[in-house]
């Protein structure tokens, strides 16, 4: 046994890092508390680690041009949802809002996809958040349901008709909860 090295004291465990996101990996957990760390560590179902100051943090981030970070972000903010019983003290409410927002504006089709992964509590919260900023937004000048869905239509890329239709009728009736 001795002759593979595993008992040797001098040698230090070799890390094997992954091709594809493992310097990154190590970048990320080497790092200050930053929302990529706190993403990772809930991911590995460390979420008792997080604080609420960080689950701000993630949601200001999911307004990120990064696809693939925006969907973990998105996620890891379910998993901390549920994990917490949805334990986020009302004022907070509006970090989340306008990524969601940001998210449903620039990434229609992302965010329609995901609600077919989401419990009735993680759409109810996605919907009420939503529903706070969009009507934030037309209660300002200039900006009324109609540009919403005109812009959230024309960045649905790929999306069909139906999807399409279903923008608008979010829209309307988010409008009237």
């Amino acid at each position: 046994m001795s002759s593979c090295g595993f008992l040797e004291e001098e040698k230090e465990p070799e890390m094997i890092i992954s091709e594809i996101d493992g310097e990154e990996y190590i970048e990320d957990m080497n790092s200050e508390i930053n929302s990529r760390k706190d993403t990772r560590l809930i991911e590995e179902g460390k979420v008792k680690q997080i604080k609420l100051v960080s689950i701000l943090n993630i949601a200001d981030s999911l307004i990120t041009q990064n696809d693939e970070w925006r969907k973990r972000y998105f996620t890891a903010i379910n998993i901390y949802n549920e994990t917490n019983f949805f334990d986020i003290p009302q004022e907070h409410y509006k970090h989340f809002d306008i990524g969601i927002f940001y998210y449903f504006v620039f990434h229609p089709k992302a965010l329609i996809e995901s609600f077919d992964t989401l419990s009735i509590n993680q759409i109810d919260f996605w919907n009420e958040r939503l529903a706070a900023e969009i009507k934030y937004k037309t209660s300002l000048d200039g900006i009324n349901e109609k540009s919403i869905i005109t812009m959230a239509q024309d960045n649905c890329i790929e999306c069909s008709e139906n999807e399409k239709e279903f923008i608008s009728s979010m829209v309307f009736t988010l409008l009237k909860n």
